[in-house]
This record gives structure tokens, sequence and C-alpha cells, in this order.
């Protein structure tokens, strides 16, 4: 039968290979951009940056410097931005956000479920959780 036992499995498993699709990857035409992830705003960024959402709905993580590109934005606007808007990922843990969850979330969200719409959800709950906690620059009742 010629050829050692590891030579007969790759033969056999040629016509089956391990590799797999990636997960956005679908029959048919690739899906447009969408409007709202391509316009600078809070939950847009939030989406892009933290959530790893493409304009497409796609799940694509990616650095500051691409959605800086993205969003046609210096480094040095880009993280103002970040700043003026509580979007740091400092701001997120301060907040008590779970990022870690929210990405799996957005990871593995199946055909047919809006990356878009889960990420609303998930941006509303981080608001809330910025919002309700205080910072150490807001003036306590009795100051002045």
């Amino acid at each position: 039968m010629g050829g050692s036992r590891s030579q007969q499995r790759r033969k056999s498993r040629g016509a089956h290979s391990s590799r797999r699709a990636p997960r956005d990857r679908q029959p048919g035409p690739a899906k447009p951009p969408l409007k709202e992830l391509c316009e600078l705003s809070p939950f847009s960024l939030f989406c892009a940056l933290h959530l790893g959402i493409a304009q497409n709905e796609s799940y694509a993580p990616a650095n500051a410097d691409t959605i800086s590109r993205r969003f046609g934005l210096s480094e040095a606007e880009f993280k103002h931005y970040l700043d003026s808007e509580g979007l740091t990922e400092e701001d997120l843990h301060r907040a008590g956000f779970d990022l870690e969850s929210a990405r799996f979330d957005i990871e593995v969200a199946p055909p047919g479920i809006s990356r878009t719409e889960l990420a609303r959800t998930l941006f509303s709950e981080f608001c809330a959780l910025r919002d309700a906690k205080p910072t150490s620059q807001a003036a306590l009742p009795g100051d002045r």
C-alpha cells in the first residue's frame, strides 16, 4: 500500500479541509455599509472601536488608527473626541461596563441578528452606568 500512515491521512483529508470559513461570509452580495455606522457619533465610535463592528455590520475588530481614519480624524482629534464623549476604555471600565462580554455578544451574533441593534442596547447600558457613577470632578452638594 505504499506511504506512511501520516501520508495516507493527509490524502484522505484532502477533500475535507479543516479550514473554517470566516464567520461573516455568507453567500450572496456583500452587505452595503450602514450610514449610521459611517458617520461620526458617540454610538458609531462605540460600535467601531469597542465592539468591533464594521461599517457593513460584520465583526471586524480594528485599532484606533484604523477607526480614526474611518471617520477622517487625526490622532489628536480622535483622542479628544473619545475624551470629550467619555468613550475611552478607561471610561468604560470606570463605569463598570463589561466590555469583554459585550464584545463576545457582538462576535457570536447569529445570522439574522443585527449587530447594530444589539450594540444599541449595549451602548444604552454603558451610558446608564456611566451617568449613574459620580465623576471625581463633579461638584458635591455643599461645595462652593
